[in-house]
């Protein structure tokens, strides 16, 4: 992983009970934070990057492991996009594959990546919607190291409001139905 980038660009709902719920989000996108990245270019590595999970497993958690200066970058953009106080620790998936999650607060995000293929060594690109978690930031010595949690994620509630978000593609089969 050279380089994960972290976007928005969902359809913002509002609950309304009385109403399907194919009418509460905005039919064009909004964008809630602004894009950042978190790269190993033009930085001091103390250590490797690591990725556990894959893209392809649906609905599996993906942790990114940063060993490098990086805590800056919880300060200025992951603090406020991670979510806080995530219901049952984890998105719900339904038995339609959809996932959905409630949380006190944080953001929908799509995070964009790539990864070294092992049959010739080219890269790949991977990219997933999902809610995401600081696991670790932490300093030890002269090193610093920095953990993300994503979750895969259709839709995420905030709770105790009536606000919703939903991905593109999500919102692409909501009204295609």
């Amino acid at each position: 992983m050279a380089t994960l980038t972290i976007s928005s660009g969902v359809h913002v709902g509002t609950r309304d009970d009385s109403t399907a719920w194919t009418t509460w989000f905005a039919a064009t996108t909004t964008t809630q934070f602004s894009t950042f990245t978190l790269s190993s270019t033009n930085a001091v590595k103390t250590g490797p990057q690591t990725i556990s999970g894959h893209a392809d497993l649906k609905g599996n958690p993906i942790t990114f492991n940063i060993e490098r200066r990086a805590r800056d970058v919880v300060t200025d953009s992951l603090a406020a996009v991670q979510v806080e106080d995530l219901l049952n620790a984890r998105p719900r998936t339904t038995l339609s594959g959809f996932r959905d999650a409630v949380a006190r607060s944080g953001y929908l995000a799509n995070f964009a990546w790539t990864e070294r293929r092992n049959d010739g060594g080219t890269a790949e690109s991977f990219s997933v919607w999902g809610v995401v978690q600081v696991t670790d930031a932490s300093v030890r010595g002269l090193s610093e190291s920095l953990q993300l949690t994503v979750w895969p994620c259709d839709l995420l509630w905030w709770a105790g409001t009536t606000s919703c978000f939903l991905t593109p593609a999500a919102y692409a089969d909501l009204v295609a139905e």
